[in-house]
């Protein structure tokens, strides 16, 4: 029988997911806000961190660019500026540097999860995410971005098997519903990291980093103390299938294949929008970097929260009637997106 319990418990694994995408997608905000002053006078100009910038002595607009962005402090506000990433670096920062070890890690957080205390586990990982986003507010280089990303990556990739565990657990009868309100934190997390290039505007990029570093710790903490998990109980590990086996169960069940396809053509997509939309705004319309945050962080948060809680409550009530409505629902919402 659910209760406000188990409502607390929803609420804190949504609160959950919104700090993990909101660390997760910062740096991609953050490497794309600037001094407002400089905005015009760079306009059209190829970004190359002051640290690395040359410009040729016959080059006006160069130099006029170079000036501004000494004088106004944009260091300040920019991430690749303050910590000298060139576009190629920040490329790998938010590519392979983050997707390998968060994907490699994600075939055992599963198994890791049912074997291991599931408190003190999700715990660590909120907590180690957490402190990694604020030490990159410490960072000037790119192998101190570098290894903060990966361990970003590590930590994250245990948060959707302890969440989805706990959701089957407390929510029986209520899945899809329940992780409808739970992936709603996927997007308002989103909006959050592109409204925090108003955070950037007004504290800096580095002390909007501690900033959410330190919102994220404290939710570790509420976690640990006040979400009751239930105790596992799994067959001992000798008796669970190896992996290679698991894994051509998955590419021998064209069902499997084709659900692990969709996911990974949508994932994609998500990513390269997330990555390179900010980017294209910055320097398509470099004035309107506030006003691209304001508007995108609360469009996507808003259609986020409508999508996320009908979709849920939608596949739960189609789903009685036919078993293939939860995966219609789905379906149908990425091929609206399209």
């Amino acid at each position: 029988k659910e209760t406000i319990n188990h409502s607390y418990i929803l609420f804190i694994l949504t609160a959950i997911n919104v700090i993990n995408l909101w660390h997760r997608n910062l740096i991609y905000n953050l490497s794309n806000v600037s001094a407002q002053e400089c905005s015009e006078i760079c306009q059209g100009i190829s970004f190359a961190p002051i640290c690395t910038l040359v410009c040729d002595e016959f080059d006006s607009e160069c130099m006029s660019c170079y000036e501004c962005r000494v004088v106004h402090n944009n260091a300040f506000y920019n991430l690749k500026e303050g910590a000298c990433i060139s576009d190629a670096q920040y490329g790998v920062l938010v590519g392979v540097a983050f997707t390998f070890m968060f994907a490699v890690i994600s075939l055992f957080a599963g198994r890791i999860c049912d074997l291991s205390d599931r408190r003190v586990l999700h715990t660590v990982a909120v907590f180690t995410w957490s402190l990694s986003t604020s030490f990159v507010g410490l960072c000037s280089s790119f192998g101190c971005l570098l290894v903060m990303r990966i361990v970003l990556a590590f930590s994250e990739a245990f948060n959707a098997p302890a969440c989805y565990s706990l959701i089957a657990f407390y929510f029986p009868s209520r899945r899809s519903t329940a992780n409808g309100i739970y992936s709603t934190g996927t997007y308002i997390g989103s909006g959050l990291s592109t409204l925090s290039v108003l955070l950037a505007k007004i504290f800096g990029w580095r002390n909007t980093m501690n900033i959410s570093g330190s919102l994220g710790i404290f939710m570790a903490v509420l976690l640990y103390r006040t979400i009751e998990y239930p105790k596992t109980n799994v067959a001992p590990v000798r008796c669970s299938p190896p992996l290679r086996r698991a894994i051509l169960t998955i590419l021998t069940s064209s069902k499997l294949f084709l659900l692990l396809f969709a996911s990974s053509v949508r994932g994609i997509s998500t990513l390269v929008v997330a990555s390179y939309f900010p980017l294209y705004f910055n320097r398509a319309f470099p004035s309107n970097d506030g006003m691209y945050s304001i508007f995108n962080g609360f469009g996507v948060t808003f259609a986020a929260i409508i999508s996320s809680s009908i979709g849920g409550t939608l596949a739960d009530r189609w789903g009685k009637s036919n078993p293939g409505g939860l995966a219609y629902v789905p379906a149908i919402g990425i091929g609206l997106g399209l």
